[in-house]
């Protein structure tokens, strides 16, 4: 079987949602490293938690999850991103996703400002 990390990337690649989270991290003021997603971290959280039954730096450091530290440190603004993170993937479980849920425009619009 595929691990966890690879379902996730694919189903997330597939679903067209891969690039949605880091935005929301972005939103929130979240800085993920370069070469890094917002998946990288999930799945390190549960790495750490499964490995020694809980997250905290010097679990996510065994696990090489140091990065995610300062992420986890803000604590408020990390629930925020995990929990929407969830919410975005459960939806595009039951079938919705970006497309489908956006306000799509016809036509031409115009814009006048004052």
């Amino acid at each position: 079987g595929k691990t966890l990390a690879k379902r996730l990337l694919s189903h997330s690649k597939n679903k067209g949602y891969f690039g949605d989270l880091n935005v929301i991290a972005s939103q929130l003021e979240v800085d993920i490293p370069d070469g890094k997603s917002v998946i990288d971290m999930i799945v390190k959280l549960r790495n750490s938690a499964t490995h020694n039954g809980t997250i905290n730096p010097d679990s996510l450091r065994e696990y090489n999850g140091e990065w995610i530290i300062p992420i986890i440190e803000q604590k408020e603004v990390f629930s925020r991103l995990l929990l929407e993170s969830a919410r975005y993937m459960i939806m595009t479980l039951v079938g919705h996703d970006r497309d489908s849920k956006a306000i799509k425009i016809t036509g031409s619009i115009d814009m006048e400002f004052d």
